[in-house]
């Protein structure tokens, strides 16, 4: 092995020694990352004597982060289907009023029946 083959190996291996130590790094950042809890919930519970003395606690923690995310989308999803729904019944409740007071002209009677019907709340 010549002196050019040995720097190449050098550099390589020194190439491999930065990468995983770079790697070694990000998985530490990623593991670190996902057991930071946003939500905790707290259990406390005393620890009684014979005599009904409290002798010492136990609390514990859980992580609820991921059940509150569950209810953040549940509630962002019902507040658009709410609107989206509402939008359209809007328009068509002014519409049925705007035909119903007869300002477009005359309406059969058996047509206002249908459109007061349509225009209660």
């Amino acid at each position: 092995m010549n002196v050019h083959q040995r720097d190449e190996i050098g550099r390589a291996a020194a190439a491999f020694d930065q990468m995983a130590t770079a790697l070694e790094a990000d998985r530490a950042d990623r593991i670190r990352a996902q057991a930071r809890a946003e939500y905790l919930q707290q259990q406390t519970e005393s620890i009684l004597s014979e005599q009904h003395e409290v002798t010492g606690i136990v609390v514990t923690f859980h992580d609820i982060t991921e059940r509150q995310a569950i209810e953040r989308m549940k509630n962002e999803f019902i507040s658009i289907a709410s609107h989206e729904l509402r939008t359209p019944l809007t328009s068509l409740r002014g519409s049925l009023g705007l035909v119903g007071s007869g300002l477009l002209g005359a309406i059969p009677e058996r047509a206002e029946h249908m459109i007061k019907n349509g225009d209660r709340q």
